[in-house]
């Protein structure tokens, strides 16, 4: 898990809509060690994947999963499972899982398309009326082999509480990345039948 001061810097960065995407990846990558930025990876890559980040944040986290080992295949990317889940899975169950935005992205990473293109754009330019990326028409769909569905750790639940503390979804993001519960994965608890009851004896 990260650092209070480490996760609250890399929110900052996942709010960022003011600079490129290829700024914000370049910021990342000079301002945390490698030990922080594979946990920070890690742990967007599961927030997004268990559909916990705002449709802005998510974006940021996709691309910052992306550009961390764009000088690899795709196909050998750790991240692979994440983009096929939510371009395969997610994208056709509940679309408004994610912003369509989001799901072009997704499909010009898997079809090794023009990303110089989207890394020079902002979160407010992606996020416009005036987006488009090409179709894509190769995208490898197949999950690896080594891929297993995760089962988030974290449930949501709406409280209307007027006494409740009322936190931002940045707060919220801060707090999930501070904690290890979303770096774990979750294991249902094992449930055992009742033991027979012994039969009442004739002399009992």
């Amino acid at each position: 898990m990260l650092e209070r001061q480490v996760a609250e810097n890399f929110v900052d960065l996942l709010s960022n809509n003011t600079d490129t995407l290829s700024t914000i990846s370049s910021k990342f990558h000079s301002s945390f060690d490698i030990r922080n930025r594979m946990i920070a990876l890690a742990g967007i890559s599961m927030l997004l994947s268990d559909g916990l980040l705002e449709h802005s944040h998510q974006i940021v986290a996709a691309w910052l999963l992306f550009s961390e080992f764009n000088k690899v295949p795709i196909n050998d990317s750790p991240f692979l499972p994440v983009f096929v889940h939510l371009y395969n899975e997610v994208r056709i169950s509940n679309p408004n899982f994610c912003p369509p935005q989001l799901y072009d992205i997704v499909s010009c990473i898997l079809d090794s398309g023009d990303t110089d293109k989207i890394g020079s754009m902002t979160l407010k330019s992606i996020m416009s009326n005036n987006f488009s990326l090409p179709n894509s028409t190769s995208i490898n769909l197949s999950a690896p082999k080594q891929y297993q569905p995760r089962i988030s750790p974290v449930l949501s639940e709406k409280v209307e509480s007027p006494e409740s503390e009322v936190m931002s979804p940045s707060q919220i993001l801060v707090e999930l990345l501070t904690d290890s519960t979303i770096y774990n994965d979750f294991e249902p608890i094992y449930i055992r039948p009742a033991p027979e009851v012994t039969p009442i004896f004739p002399g009992e």
